[in-house]
């Protein structure tokens, strides 16, 4: 599952991931809080944070690949 949601909303959201059992979970940089990323450790998910899903998954030239370059250059990615 990819979370992007409002801050505010990240918490609540993780409570309906853990309870529908999926497994993976990455949330979109700067919508995790603490408290959502606690609830992910506490269910053992495995869970990105930090960095935009999307310059992982998106083919070709773009602002993402510019991203996915630059994590590269800094062996980030």
């Amino acid at each position: 599952a990819v979370l992007e949601v409002p801050k505010q909303d990240a918490e609540r959201w993780m409570e309906k991931i853990v309870a529908a059992g999926i497994p993976n979970v990455w949330v979109h940089q700067s919508t995790e809080t603490p408290e959502a990323l606690q609830k992910a450790e506490g269910a053992q998910l495995r869970c990105e944070h930090g960095t935009c899903a999307v310059m992982y998954v998106t083919p070709g030239f773009s602002g993402h690949s510019f991203h996915r370059w630059v994590m590269k250059l800094a062996k980030k990615y």
